[in-house]
């Protein structure tokens, strides 16, 4: 019996960066094929549980990218399933979707951040007066 472990390589999902998670996906599972690993894509959709289940995979290698996929959910569902995974956790993965709230972590420890304001999608009529001193060129 083989000791190689079953890769699934999670792509897909459905924030508008599917298509980017679908070739990154696609390159990392040829990658690893070249390198000899056993390996399975698997489209990440709102049956990923169960396709997870029936898997069989030992581990998972993430190439999803926004919400459901990098914000904590599927590394909260591949916790509970026990299927170790790359990339950060549930907690860094959740805090780090939300920009205001990881800057205020990172302020409490003292860490600089970059000036910055947040507009949110009733205020944006708003965005000139809000911008204040902040000059050009701004990301």
């Amino acid at each position: 019996m083989s000791s190689a472990r079953k890769i699934g390589v999670l792509l897909a999902g459905s924030s508008l960066e599917r298509d980017a998670s679908i070739r990154a996906g696609e390159a990392i599972a040829a990658a690893l094929r070249k390198g000899g690993h056993d390996v399975h894509a698997l489209f990440v959709d709102r049956h990923v549980d169960m396709a997870l289940r029936q898997s069989g995979i030992d581990v998972a290698f993430l190439a999803v990218r926004g919400r459901y996929g990098a914000d904590g959910c599927l590394q909260g569902l591949l916790e509970m399933l026990a299927i170790p995974y790359t990339g950060s956790g549930v907690l860094a993965c959740g805090l780090a979707m939300n920009r205001a709230k990881t800057k205020d972590v990172l302020r409490l420890h003292n860490l600089p951040t970059a000036p910055a304001y947040l507009i949110r999608a009733q205020q944006q009529d708003r965005s000139s007066e809000v911008h204040g001193a902040f000059g050009f060129p701004v990301v």
